[in-house]
Order: structure tokens, then sequence, then C-alpha cells
């Protein structure tokens, strides 16, 4: 697959090429941005092989948005988008690798053939990742006695943590499904998003969730398990999704079964009670690493749910674990 970014201001028309994209072949979308100074940022990590811009945006030209991509990702294949011809812009476009020129409003059959160009493109000079060199993160309180076969171990990270490549998506999620105990982050390709992965593996496995297929659901679901400590309102996440907060609470609710508030709350106290099983973090430390300023409010909530204060909770968990030795 080959990754691809879209970057336009108006909100309607990135939705729009989202919707054709489904037509699209080989091409899997990282992610869609109204504001290119974002986009410029998740370009210099990501270095997709494909960028769809606008040329005409108010807070940066599509023009500077190409020259930022030539020099942080030559190897970027570039598709521009306006709304009328702008044949300085096309003389430009040819010196910054720029692979086609679609006009507004969008033809179907015209962002079908430009993908179809760079595709082919691609296929010579950047050969797509096999499925084999998909990765994910296992997290295990334990060591993993009986791994797949088509899983290994690589440099570890810590001693929990297990970096899994395999072949056969189709075997990878059957093993998901029947392991006990185990948190998976979602899959990856590049070394740069290691660390990301293992936030992700690590809120899996205590908080007990599997990410959703579902490319909106389940970055948002990684944004959680990344960014739990800070503090996370629905304008806001809206706001960094680009949706709206009724389309966002509706949508997580179907594709994972709880709300997304809940799905928040459950996700800071089962790192809560991480941090209390494996750190001497104080109460007070906890709370702010979970995301609660107020200790107090943060401590009647845990008992609430665990029927347990956390220094109740924390002595439990002491004492289970030297009864088990």
């Amino acid at each position: 697959m080959y990754t691809l970014m879209l970057v336009d201001d108006e909100i309607w028309t990135l939705r729009d090429m989202e919707m054709l994209l489904r037509d699209v072949p080989g091409f899997h979308l990282s992610a869609s941005f109204t504001n290119p100074l974002e986009a410029i940022e998740a370009i210099r990590r990501e270095k997709p092989n494909v960028v769809l811009t606008d040329l005409k945006m108010e807070e940066m030209s599509g023009q500077s948005l190409m020259n930022a991509v030539h020099e942080l990702s030559p190897d970027t294949r570039l598709i521009i988008c306006s709304a009328y011809r702008d044949f300085d812009a096309a003389r430009d476009a040819i010196k910054l690798n720029v692979a086609d020129y679609l006009l507004k409003p969008i033809v179907r059959e015209d962002f079908l053939r430009a993908f179809e160009n760079v595709r082919r493109s691609l296929a010579v000079s950047a050969p797509p990742l096999p499925v084999y060199s998909k990765m994910r993160i296992s997290f295990s309180e334990t060591d993993i006695n009986e791994a797949p076969p088509f899983a290994f171990d690589s440099e570890r990270l810590d001693q929990h943590f297990c970096l899994l490549r395999y072949e056969n998506s189709a075997s990878m999620e059957e093993w998901i499904h029947c392991t006990k105990n185990i948190g998976f982050s979602r899959e990856f390709t590049r070394e740069a998003d290691i660390e990301i992965a293992c936030k992700e593996a690590l809120a899996a496995y205590c908080a007990d969730f599997v990410y959703t297929a579902h490319e909106t659901i389940g970055r948002l679901q990684s944004y959680i398990a990344v960014n739990y400590s800070k503090k996370l309102t629905l304008g806001m996440l809206a706001d960094t999704f680009n949706f709206s907060s009724a389309y966002l609470c509706d949508m997580f609710t179907k594709k994972c079964g709880t709300q997304l508030f809940s799905f928040i709350k459950q996700v800071r106290h089962e790192m809560a009670c991480f941090f209390l099983r494996t750190t001497a973090y104080t109460v007070r430390e906890i709370a702010q690493k979970v995301g609660y300023e107020d200790t107090s409010h943060f401590c009647r909530e845990f008992k609430t749910i665990k029927g347990l204060t956390p220094n109740q909770f924390r002595m439990s968990s002491a004492r289970n674990i030297r009864n088990s030795h």
C-alpha cells in the first residue's frame, strides 16, 4: 500500500476526495488536513508517498506547501488540485515532482486516472510495502513463551515489549482474539512509529480493548491512548479530527460499543491501576499522569469504579503478588 495525505482548507472538498478514494486501490489515506501548517509537520514525520494539495489556501499557498514537501520529503509525489488553471504553478510544478493536476469540481474519472498514473510511477521507483512488513507492538506483563510462527522478538524496548511481524493478517487476527492478557497496537510500517505503537499497545493491554479497523475511530482511539494524560474535551477532539462532535460520538459508539467519554475514563483508570501496581508514584502523581488535576475527584471516581481507594488497590495488588510467589 502507498501512503497518501490530503490537504485542502475546504472540509467538504476533503470529504468528497475521501469518498472517491474508496474506489482507488493500492493507497492508504494516512490523514486529511484543512491546515497546511499541520500537514507539513505530519509530512516531515511520515514522509508519505503522495500528497494531494489545493493551490489556494488561507494559511499557506499550495505552492509554498509543495516547496516544503520537496525539501522535507523529495521522493513524495504531488498532485495539485485547483478551482482554475494556473499555468505558472503548473510550470513550476514540473520541478517539484508533481505527478498530476486536477481541476475543481473534481471529476471522478480524472481523479481515478491521476492516481493510476501516480501508482504506475511509484511502482517503478518505490514498490509498495508488502503485507509482511506491517507490524504491531504487543504488550504483556509476562513474557510470551509461545509466539506464533510469523512473530519474532526485536530488540527489547524494555522487559515487556515484543515486536511482531506477520505475513498472514487473517492468522494474526485469529491469534489476537484467542490470546489473553496481551495488548496490541495498530499496524505500522515505519520505525519512527514504534514509540506511539508502544503507547497504543500498553493502553490496549491495560484497558482491554482492540483498535477498530475504522480509519478515523482507530486514530481517535490511538490519540486517546497517547494523550490520556492531557485535558480531552469533545470540542477539542472534534477540531483535531475535523468532524462534528455529534458524528464523532455516534461513530465511536457504533464502532467500539461504548461511549467516547466512557472509553476515555476506562483508559485513564486502567492506566492508573497499572501505575499503582508497577510504580512507586504517589496517588497525586498518578492522578496527574492520567489526566486529573483534582486528586480528590480522581480518588472518589476511582473508588466508585474499583470499589477500593487507590492506596487500598495498591496494597491489595502487592499482597496478590506476594501470595503468587
